[in-house]
């Protein structure tokens, strides 16, 4: 039996030389170091590259930062090879620079920025870099030898699994206090409803004036502004026209909002809601509005007055009759 357990050892020792030697032995013995960097290659040509990571390990999605240096006689052009392996190896970015050395030489850097997908080991050693010399000959060389480890992100699953807790009951204790408080507060709500409905709805507010009663008392305020004694005949046919307005879509439910209130009045007393005497009273008002507000014509005060007494008098003639007690007008 411990015949068999040397056996055994032997060949993982074995097997694990053998990984060695396919993978190298910096990937193994720098595995836990945080920069891995290749011993430099020096082929024909006088030129030098080195490979140097950013970690050697690195989890499932994370990013690793890989420079390839080239030291190499000045004129020299590189192109550095893509090294995308499906999952395995995912390039995001790859940026190049050329900067120069004394001595006539120069440095090229090629930065990759690469993550996986895939757990396992990886070393860039099938890779070639094909480069041109100052003289023209093109040439290529092996990529410096880098490898890391791609380990899983997931934590250990060793870990023993916990026990479920006792069975609990639901609910503990009947929340009585919160059912009467939920009860009183549909109690109120019931109490309000019935109170409201008893009253019925809110009282409205006062109703609104007669057409008439607006107009007259509109008329007043117009004249106790002093417009006709100071002769201010602009504003004062403005605001009679808009009292008359407003009288005549009161008394007869006239309406036409895309009229201005000259055209609105004159078809109102063509609409044959007034009679012949009081048509003829509103085009008279309608052509000394006119003259005023189209011929520049600026009326007296005897003749704003008049203008003053017409409008009342079409709102006093045209108003409703008076209702007798016993229903009818």
């Amino acid at each position: 039996m411990q015949a068999g357990r040397s056996e055994r050892r032997a060949r993982r020792w074995l097997a694990a030389g053998a990984a060695a030697v396919g993978l190298g032995l910096p990937a193994l013995l720098g595995a836990g170091c945080r920069r891995a960097a290749a011993a430099p290659a020096v082929p024909p040509g006088g030129v030098a590259l080195t490979a140097t990571l950013s970690t050697n390990v690195i989890r499932i999605g994370d990013l690793l930062h890989l420079r390839v240096t080239a030291e190499h006689p000045a004129g020299c052009q590189f192109r550095f090879p893509a090294l995308a392996r499906d999952k395995a190896v995912i390039v995001r970015d790859q940026e190049e620079r050329t900067q120069p050395l004394p001595g006539r030489r120069a440095r090229t850097t090629c930065d990759y920025v690469i993550t996986s997908l895939v757990t396992g080991q990886y070393a860039f050693v099938t890779n070639q870099i094909a480069w041109q010399a100052p003289d023209g000959a093109a040439r290529r060389t092996n990529f410096p030898f880098a490898a890391f480890t791609v380990v899983s992100s997931l934590t250990s699953t060793h870990e023993p699994l916990r026990d479920i807790h006792g069975l609990a009951r639901w609910p503990a204790r009947f929340p009585y206090g919160w059912l009467a408080l939920a009860g009183a507060a549909a109690l109120a709500l019931l109490a309000a409803w019935l109170v409201w409905r008893r009253r019925g709805p809110a009282a409205a507010g006062p109703p609104p004036l007669p057409p008439h009663v607006a107009a007259l008392a509109a008329l007043d305020g117009l004249l106790a502004r002093g417009w006709i004694e100071a002769e201010n005949v602009g504003p004062f046919y403005v605001e009679l026209s808009a009292i008359v307005r407003r009288y005549l879509e009161g008394r007869f439910g006239l309406r036409a909002p895309e009229r201005t209130t000259e055209e609105f009045i004159r078809e109102a007393a063509t609409a044959g809601a007034l009679t012949p005497a009081h048509q003829q009273l509103v085009g008279a008002f309608l052509e000394q509005s006119d003259l005023v507000k189209f011929a520049r014509h600026h009326p007296s005060g005897a003749a704003m007055r008049a203008a003053h007494d017409a409008a009342r008098r079409l709102v006093q003639e045209t108003r409703p009759p008076p209702a007798v007690p016993g229903g009818a007008p």
